[in-house]
Formats: structure tokens, C-alpha cells, sequence
């Protein structure tokens, strides 16, 4: 199983049981007697277990630079698995309504718009995070070896047209309006046929190291734009 698919399943599953476990405990409180909570808890007891065992499918071995240290990958996971569950709170509340019999804590409106953001955005969180989680760079002789949630792709140095950097934004609301944030800044390598692009580096020493690499394997015709990214990266 892939680290893009393990990781929109494993968010699915683990943000709605994290949801169901908060629901029925919240109804249990407010509407005794209307809710089996032995069964409600473990329901969501079964799903966390399953979500666990299948994010763990999405850790893969990497090889070269790579972009984000193990721990980043884990608490990227963890805050996506909660940003996850607190969107399925309110699909579950939608949906159990009537069910649970308990005062809603969130509006009607909430609950529809969080019901048809969960799956679009679990999969946004989820491709980014397995982007983080597989990409590393091997630098060699050879040329160039790029590894991702996809197949690996190799790019010997004759067909190495150039290196540049590409900014990536994000839209943030401030002051009641929507402003452009940067996100990060990609590492783009110029392909005779296509590119690749490299996520941003957590650390700034392996941004260093990587620039190092390439200056030490590349041929002189690159040394200018290895120049530039080694002032702007």
C-alpha cells in the first residue's frame, strides 16, 4: 500500500473514530441511557487499531536526502489524524442526530459544509503528508535519483537542462480577507522531457548538504544556478 492511499484511509478511519469516541461519550453524559457506550467506545477502540496498523503501511524506506525527518512525519500525521476527526465530529453529529438524542454542539450549517469538506480535504492532508513522509533526493555521478509516493525517477546529468526554485503559496484569511502565505519553496530540477520538484527541506542543514551535492556531482554548467539556489534556498 502506497503513503498517499495508507494515509487517506488511515486519516479517514482514525478521524472518525476519534469523532465517535467524543460523540458518544458527549451524549452519553447529556442524554443518559440513550447511547450503548460500551459498544459506541468500542466501535471506535476497533477503528483507532485499524487506522494505526494502516498508517504504519505508509512509512517507506528512503533513501539519499531526505526531506522530512522521521519525527516531522509523525507529527504531521498526528495533527492531520486530529484535523480529520474534528471535521467527522461533525459529519457523525449530522448523521446521528436522531440517534443520539442529545443537545448538538455545533450548527446545522457547520455539520453540512464540515460533512462535504472531510473527504476533499483528508485527501489534500493526505498528499501532502505523504509527500513528505517518501521524498528524498540521491545525488551521484550518474546523474539525479528522485524518490516520491510514486515511482522513483532517475535523471542522469546529461539530460539536466538547469536547477531553479519555485515558490508555493497558500491562502490565509487576515483582517477579513484572504491573503497569499508562502508555504514553501520547491526545488525544481529541469529535465530534457519533464521536471522534478523536491519539497522544501525541514532542516536547513540538509537543504545545505543537498546544494553540496549537487555542486560536488554536478557538471560546471549548472555552477551558476547552484550558485543562486545556494544564496536563495
Amino acid at each position: 500500500m502506497g503513503p498517499f492511499k495508507a494515509r487517506i484511509i488511515a486519516y479517514l478511519a482514525l478521524g472518525l473514530s476519534l469523532a465517535l469516541a467524543a460523540l458518544v461519550c458527549w451524549a452519553a453524559e447529556h442524554a443518559p441511557g440513550t447511547v450503548a457506550l460500551p459498544a459506541g467506545l468500542a466501535l471506535a477502540a476497533l477503528g483507532l487499531v485499524a487506522g494505526v496498523w494502516v498508517i504504519i503501511k505508509g512509512y517507506v524506506s528512503r533513501r539519499g536526502f531526505v526531506v522530512t525527518p522521521r519525527w516531522g512525519v509523525v507529527f504531521a500525521d498526528v495533527m492531520f489524524t486530529l484535523a480529520s476527526g474534528a471535521m467527522s465530529f461533525g459529519l457523525l453529529e449530522y448523521c446521528l442526530a436522531g440517534w443520539l438524542a442529545a443537545p448538538p454542539l455545533l450548527e446545522e450549517a457547520v455539520q453540512v459544509v464540515m460533512s462535504w469538506m472531510l473527504v476533499p480535504t483528508t485527501a489534500f492532508m493526505a498528499f501532502f503528508a505523504a509527500n513528505m513522509a517518501s521524498q528524498s533526493l540521491e545525488v551521484n555521478q550518474e546523474g539525479l535519483t528522485w524518490h516520491g509516493p510514486g515511482e522513483s525517477r532517475f535523471l542522469p546529468w546529461e539530460q539536466v537542462r538547469g536547477l531553479d526554485l519555485h515558490e508555493t503559496y497558500v491562502a490565509v484569511s487576515r483582517v477579513g480577507m484572504a491573503m497569499p502565505r508562502r508555504l514553501q519553496t520547491k526545488l525544481v530540477i529541469k529535465g530534457m522531457e519533464d521536471n522534478l520538484q523536491l519539497y522544501e527541506p525541514g532542516l536547513k542543514r540538509t537543504k545545505r548538504e543537498i546544494v553540496a551535492a549537487l555542486q560536488h556531482h554536478g557538471p560546471p554548467r549548472l555552477r551558476s544556478d547552484l550558485e543562486r539556489i545556494a544564496l536563495d534556498w
